[in-house]
């Protein structure tokens, strides 16, 4: 079982503008209204290959009962943390005739110490005989960024693996707690090494041991275009899925690491779990929803993704 926690959930509309004009009045086509955050897309993407999970997540206020009752009709396992301030709302803007999605986030609420500590137990209780427990996306509002790494601390000690998949000061305060495995993509990556340019395999090759000589124990580094390269003590991989044109990139990632994460809790070897972890990337951009994966897509992805030894 995986269980995928979501610090920052949300209200999440997306919506279908041909032809989007900024500062000017456009009308609609479609609209999607679910759960949004980064743990919730990559449940979606674990549920639809089959795989055991739960999500965690935090709800409070009149939102938050939107975003429980949006994931109970989706079908989703999730289990909430209650809070006293609202969940943010999310907007995502789809152009067809561009081929992508613009998205606009709210911060999110500002949970206090309690709550934290709250959700930390939940996350631990939730997590007792997982495989993993992934951390991902935002912190809401102003709830301080070394509160991260402290939670990941709290799951280790408790003896459950735990990935993060994060980005900027969380991410660096979380790093010393030296998570079994951290996911994110090479701008990010550039950013906690000083800002020098991650754009190919080789590059994020030796990004990803630098991350090694920091006690990471599994570096995931995404490349776009480029595919992905993962590094651990076994060897390093770098993964290329087909390249299509895309409806809606938002949760390519997000269906990548529950794809991947799914793969290990199936005791795969690890290029295998990259392959699924590519494909249903890959098809996740095929589709309106963030972290939705339509079957025929995924296989059709898998067949075409390529998984080869990087050295």
């Amino acid at each position: 079982m995986i269980l995928c926690v979501t610090p920052n959930p949300g209200v999440e509309h997306t919506v279908t503008v041909p032809n989007f004009r900024q500062g000017e009045v456009n009308r609609t086509t479609s609209v999607i209204a679910y759960t949004g955050g980064k743990g919730f897309n990559a449940s979606r993407s674990i549920q639809m290959l089959g795989g055991d999970y739960c999500s965690l997540s935090i709800a409070g206020g009149h939102s938050g009962e939107i975003v429980k009752e949006m994931t109970r009709r989706e079908g989703l396992n999730a289990q909430w943390t209650a809070i006293d301030n609202e969940v943010r709302f999310v907007m995502i803007v789809v152009d067809p005739t561009q081929g992508d999605a613009t998205v606009i986030n709210e911060e999110g609420p500002t949970l206090s110490a309690q709550e934290w500590q709250r959700f930390t137990a939940d996350a631990i209780r939730l997590g007792q005989g997982a495989s993993a427990i992934c951390l991902c996306g935002s912190l809401p509002g102003a709830t301080p960024a070394a509160w991260l790494g402290e939670m990941a601390g709290a799951i280790k000690q408790a003896g459950i693996p735990v990935w993060i998949d994060n980005r900027g000061k969380a991410l660096e305060l979380a790093l010393p707690f030296q998570p079994d495995g951290i996911k994110f993509n090479g701008k990010e990556a550039a950013t906690l090494l000083g800002g020098r340019e991650i754009d190919s395999v080789q590059a994020a090759l030796a990004a990803a041991q630098e991350f090694r000589r920091r006690g990471i124990a599994n570096v995931n580094i995404t490349l776009g275009e480029k595919g992905a390269l993962l590094l651990n003590s076994q060897g390093a991989w770098h993964v290329q899925p087909p390249i299509y044109q895309p409806v809606n990139s938002a949760g390519s990632g997000d269906a990548f690491f529950g794809g991947l994460l799914h793969g290990l809790d199936r005791n795969l070897a690890m290029p295998d779990a990259l392959r699924i972890a590519a494909a249903a990337g890959a098809a996740n951009a095929l589709t309106q929803l963030a972290g939705e994966v339509h079957r025929e897509d995924y296989e059709r992805a898998w067949r075409e993704t390529r998984v080869e030894e990087a050295s």
